[in-house]
């Protein structure tokens, strides 16, 4: 009977030391890939901690730019409703103020028209105070009688609405016109006033004339 040819030991020797060869191989390999990966879970954690950060920053940021945005937006608000309050404050007072200057026109024009009434009954002792010059307001000077100060009383549309800008500068003329303003009044009046009221006199001529050259160029225009 033949015998089983058998294996030289050094061939179990050298496929040991292959397989723990390949053991250590793998080891190293799975090793090599277990750090990998395990740096690319860092990286990962690390670029995750990155971007929570940064969407935490861009949310602060988002919520910044809404408080400050409503902020201002309040703001906004606030100043359009003071220049709303302010704006009716002040149409109210100029509404105020203008149904006063008109009252003020009206009062003083009957009053202008009764003391031209009451000078035919007076023979002297006037004064320059006493003179109803056509204006609004009590003047102390002639230097006060001003020519806008008297067309506004003249042409106010407090009064005489009947009657044309023209027609009422004609009516004032006549009243003032020196000649006619001499003879009727100013004899009346004291001798120190004579110069103040002469020169007021001149003024308001000149004023009304002025103030009918303006008005016969508008109906040539």
């Amino acid at each position: 009977m033949r015998s089983r040819s058998r294996l030289p030991r050094d061939y179990f020797a050298h496929m040991s030391y292959i397989a723990k060869s390949n053991r250590h191989s793998l080891k190293h390999e799975l090793d090599a890939t277990k750090r990998r990966l395990q740096e690319s879970c860092k990286r990962l954690e690390e670029l995750l901690r990155r971007r929570e950060e940064e969407l935490r920053y861009w949310e602060e940021e988002l919520a910044r730019f809404r408080e400050d945005e409503e902020a201002r937006q309040e703001e906004e608000r606030r100043r359009a409703e003071e220049w709303q309050r302010l704006f009716e404050d002040r149409l109210h007072r100029d509404q105020e103020q203008s149904l006063a200057r008109r009252s003020t026109i009206a009062k003083a024009w009957v009053q202008y028209e009764e003391r031209w009434q009451n000078l035919q009954t007076v023979s002297s002792g006037l004064t320059f105070q006493s003179i109803p010059w056509p204006v609004a307001i009590a003047i102390t000077l002639p230097e006060s009688l001003a020519s806008h100060l008297i067309s506004q009383f003249i042409l106010s549309p407090e009064h005489s609405q009947t009657k044309s800008r023209t027609r009422r500068i004609h009516t004032a003329l006549l009243r003032w016109h020196t000649d006619h303003f001499d003879k009727k009044v100013l004899h009346k009046v004291v001798e120190r006033d004579h110069y103040a009221v002469k020169e007021g006199v001149g003024r308001v001529v000149r004023c009304l004339n002025e103030l009918l050259v303006a008005e016969r160029a508008k109906v040539f225009i």
